[in-house]
Formats: C-alpha cells, structure tokens, sequence
C-alpha cells in the first residue's frame, strides 16, 4: 500500500514540481474535484479580521478554524431571512410549517 506521502511524491515527479513548490499546490488545486464549491461560501477578508494580519486587507483569509460553524455558505442569509419572516407572520407556528420549519431545521 502506497502511503499518502508516497503518493504525493510520485505525482510531483511526474509533473517534474518540487513536492513543496508553488507550482505543485497550484497542480493540486487544479485538479481538486471540491474547488468549485469554493464559490458557495463567504470568506472573511484580512481587513475584516479583528485580530493583527500580514498582507493585503482585500485578500481572502486562509481559514483554517476546525472548531467553528465554518465558513457562512451564501445561502445563509436568504435561509435566515426566511425563517426571520416566518416567524413574524406565523408567530409560535414557524416551529411546525414552512419550507424550513425550525422545530426540524437541524435535520
């Protein structure tokens, strides 16, 4: 069994990259089956950070946060102005009806 390092190695070579190279993560991304869902999410801007960062303030953070929701997905908000109006037209009923009822959003 090849091990994912091993694998890695053999696929720089063939490519003739430096397995630590920008060039081999710029292959690697090309060819991530997931890239495109890249798109379906906000991600927060240096500048936006409340913390000290280096780089330009209009670049995209590296987001590297594994106990957090997570990226917002861009549908978020039109799913949470949904159930916001809901709630205001049906009151306590918004938990049982609608296309998203709250009672069973989790699901």
């Amino acid at each position: 069994m090849t091990s994912p390092t091993e694998t890695l190695q053999k696929l720089a070579e063939a490519h003739r990259v430096d397995l630590d190279s920008a060039e081999f993560a710029a292959l690697l991304d090309e060819s991530d089956p997931l890239k495109d869902l890249k798109q379906e999410f906000i991600h927060p801007k240096l500048g936006t950070i409340p913390r000290e960062t280096i780089g330009d303030p209009e670049k995209d953070c590296i987001y590297f946060l594994g106990n957090s929701l997570g990226l917002k997905p861009r549908t978020a908000d039109r799913y949470m102005g949904e159930l916001l109006e809901d709630w205001g037209n049906k009151g306590i009923f918004m938990h049982t009806s609608g296309r998203i009822p709250a009672a069973y959003a989790d699901q």
